[in-house]
């Protein structure tokens, strides 16, 4: 490959980049996207038009969600989508799991934008990118010839899941390179199965990479526990009197993970007890 823009995922298990195939192209081709998972086989060309063929026009600006599950980028191919006919640069985003892309840069009303867009990124857990456009016709009422920054909400979409274990098969492939494994599984025997560790966005191949506590400590009224936590992920704190047999009850509400430690307390938590953090399914 010829090498352009490189992006690593947060989790750091997938790389994108920008480029074409060496010594399958030809002087004026247009670049393409592709993702290379860390422990999966292969690469996987992110700018495949709707027809199957790869897009005929440049891919640029690409970003990665927190989980490589979302590539964002511009480009001005119009096979990328049905009925791109507006001939110029718009905001796409891959959708890896459910295998689909969608076109970002178009009014509620599906109008497509009258000008260029630029700049896009997409935010940590997927579900929303911004970008820039030169075109009037995204944010009613703007006539102004400056460039405007545009927040677009990613559509959702069901992932690709053919053996019906509750997993993407893209997240399989990506971590194990296989679909072998059921959601049950627990391939790196940390204690957390194949499903656990897809709602915690931790990796089931690496044991070092779980879920868990790393502190606990009292405060006034309660305790507070941290744990290294991810963005696109909610955490529910529970508490438990024992550890077999013991009943565990949700201590306050879910929080929206980050990348970094997070650190949450119950101002009604008894300060005793055992205590635990758990992922939950995340709606965005």
């Amino acid at each position: 490959y010829a090498v352009g823009r490189v992006q690593v995922s947060a989790d750091g298990l997938i790389i994108a980049f920008s480029g074409l195939r060496v010594g399958e192209h030809a002087a004026g081709d247009p670049v393409q996207l592709f993702v290379r998972p860390l422990h999966g086989a292969g690469f996987e060309r992110i700018s495949t038009g709707f027809d199957g063929l790869q897009a005929n026009g440049s891919c640029r600006s690409l970003n990665v969600s927190g989980n490589g599950q979302f590539v964002v980028f511009t480009s001005a191919a119009s096979n990328l989508v049905p009925g791109d006919t507006n001939g110029v640069a718009d905001v796409f985003i891959r959708d890896r799991f459910a295998g689909v892309t969608h076109l970002l840069s178009r009014g509620d009303d599906g109008v497509q934008e009258n000008g260029p867009c630029a700049g896009a990124h997409v935010s940590a857990d997927g579900g929303s990118v911004v970008f820039t456009t030169f075109g009037t016709r995204l944010v009613p009422g703007d006539r102004s010839p400056e460039p405007t920054l545009v927040r677009a909400t990613v559509p959702k979409a069901t992932p690709v899941d053919t053996d019906a274990d509750g997993l993407p098969d893209v997240w399989e492939n990506d971590h194990l390179g296989t679909l072998t494994y059921g959601g049950s599984d627990d391939p790196d025997q940390d204690g957390q199965s194949n499903r656990d560790e897809y709602l915690a966005r931790t990796s089931p191949a690496d044991s070092a990479s779980r879920l868990a506590l790393v502190g606990a400590r009292r405060v006034e009224g309660g305790v507070e526990v941290s744990w290294h936590g991810h963005s696109g992920v909610a955490y529910q704190m529970e508490r438990a009197d024992a550890l077999n047999g013991g009943s565990w009850t949700a201590v306050g509400d879910p929080v929206s993970g980050y990348e970094g430690l997070i650190h949450q307390s119950g101002a009604d938590t008894p300060g005793s007890g055992l205590f635990r953090i758990r992922a939950v399914p995340y709606g965005r």
